[in-house]
């Protein structure tokens, strides 16, 4: 096996499992939402209702915590995934084309949302969170006086 076969392979897992994390947590945000609309839905005279709503509410923040949680770990685990370098064949002249977008050839669970697939993709596509865009350096003044560099990590 090539080591982009390996690279796939090991992405298409990566994908499976945090699918399989992200999935029963998407079914009860859903499952939260239309119990939150249809308890707000009642009259605003129906006590029992009232107070449904903000348990729902709770829950419904902590539930999207945690799916958060897991797509910002899938993230975070697809950026320090980076593709094997092209293998260059010395023999041929001109080098061969480059194959292509590299999200294209992986293997997603068949229940991943486009929308995730497209920006898990993009991710995938340009070798991780580049290194611009984690870190930053910024001037900073003290609150006494004074100044300094201020070096800032990105969240990602």
């Amino acid at each position: 096996m090539s080591t982009l076969e390996n690279y796939f392979q090991a992405v298409g897992a990566l994908n499976e499992r945090m699918w399989s994390q992200a999935k029963p947590l998407e079914k009860q945000l859903r499952d939260l939402e239309m119990e939150y609309r249809a308890a707000s839905r009642r009259p605003i005279t129906d006590v029992v209702s009232r107070g449904a709503v903000a348990i729902l509410a709770t829950r419904i923040n902590a539930t999207v915590d945690k799916l958060n949680a897991v797509y910002d770990n899938w993230q975070r685990n697809l950026s320090l995934m980076t593709p094997p370098p092209p293998t260059v064949n010395p023999n041929t002249f001109p080098p061969p084309k480059s194959p292509g977008k590299l999200s294209a050839k992986i293997p997603w669970p068949k229940d991943v949302p486009p929308e995730v697939r497209r920006y898990l993709g993009r991710l995938i596509d340009q070798g991780g969170i580049p290194l611009s865009k984690r870190v930053s350096v910024t001037v900073a003044k003290a609150p006494y006086g004074g100044g300094g560099v201020v070096v800032e990590f990105a969240k990602w």
